[in-house]
This record gives structure tokens, sequence and C-alpha cells, in this order.
């Protein structure tokens, strides 16, 4: 895709999904700027790792209290989110933990992207399509009208 197309695909996806009014804090906007920028830009894992963010920051927002220390994967669980989403997130969350948490950094089997980087870009052009999606599905699934 072009950045003119992920452009659109995030235009599109906003007036498909925002029908009413959503209620989020500004750290949340914040992170949903920098998913949309990084997308739109090319920079995929960066988009991925910070519409997780956002998603994470969005559940903490709707459900948990100051001072809960839940996962990820607890906010999720604990979430009013449609299953679907919920398995999507957690589909998402454990892809993403595969570039957050790197338990072996000597691991030069990785060059193999930087001499072949195309493939590497394809794979995760179509995750950080999933991300943005549902990242715009977690924050507009509970809309006022």
């Amino acid at each position: 895709m072009t950045e003119e197309e992920r452009e659109r695909y995030l235009f599109n996806l906003d007036e498909g999904l925002l029908k009413g009014s959503v209620m989020f804090s500004a750290w949340c906007h914040f992170l949903i700027l920098e998913a949309d920028t990084a997308f739109i830009k090319g920079a995929h894992l960066a988009a991925i790792v910070t519409a997780m963010a956002g998603m994470e920051a969005q559940l903490r927002f709707d459900h948990s209290r100051p001072r809960d220390h839940l996962s990820l994967a607890q906010l999720i669980e604990t979430s009013a989110l449609p299953d679907d989403l919920k398995n999507e997130i957690h589909e998402l969350r454990r892809f993403r933990n595969k570039w957050v948490h790197v338990t072996d950094p000597w691991d030069e089997s990785l060059l193999e992207h930087i001499e072949h980087p195309e493939a590497l870009q394809t794979e995760l052009e179509a995750w950080a399509l999933r991300a943005l999606t549902a990242l715009r599905r977690a924050f507009y699934w509970d809309q006022g009208t």
C-alpha cells in the first residue's frame, strides 16, 4: 500500500466504525495518532507496538482502577469487549510479544530480514492493518449515540 492508501484505509475505518461518540483519555488519543502516523509512513512494527499500547491504555481507562496491576491479557479478559475482538487482541498481543520481549538477542537468524526486508515488511504491514483495525474496534465498541 502507498501512504495515501494507508491514510484512506484509516479514514474509511473511522467512517465505518464510529457511529456515535466515544470517551477516552488524552493519552489514548495521543497513542492512536502515533500509531496512525507510524502506519501511514510505513513503520509497521512501530504501528503494531503503538496500537497495542493504545489498546492497553484504553482498556485500563475503561476497565481498571488506579493502582490495579493487571496485565494486558487480564485486561482483555475482564473487559466487556466481544469475544471475537478479545481473541484478535490476544493474537496481536502474542505477535507483539515476539518483538517486544526478545529472549535471545544473539539469535542471528533475524539478520535474514535485513537481507530480504520486503518479505518482512509485507508480513508486518498485514499485522499492522489488523492492529489498527482492532485498535479502532476496541476504542469504538461502546459508543453513545
